[in-house]
């Protein structure tokens, strides 16, 4: 479980695919069931399709839990899509 990625490249220091990588292969050692992002994994998944596309398709299962940035430049209904949840909750 990780929070807080915040990713925008060029905002911030932290919070880009090496820092994904890392996470991926640290679950993948602990032989995780499934890896958990709890809010802000980006400003808005619309604007980085592609990041939200590599966490979406890992092959340990991922799920989200939205933060107040999630959102940004992408409608609640847009941002559930992308990051494949049916409804805010699970």
């Amino acid at each position: 479980m990780f929070a807080d990625f915040h990713h925008k490249p060029g905002a911030f220091m932290r919070g880009g695919y090496e820092d994904l990588d890392i996470i991926f292969e640290e679950s993948e050692r602990e032989k995780v069931d499934f890896i958990i992002h709890a809010g802000d994994l980006t400003f808005g998944p619309s604007n980085h399709l592609d990041f939200v596309k590599k966490y979406n398709d890992f092959h340990i299962p991922t799920y989200n839990c939205l933060g107040n940035h999630d959102t940004d430049g992408t409608s609640l209904e847009e941002t559930l899509k992308l990051y494949k949840m049916q409804n805010g909750y699970y």
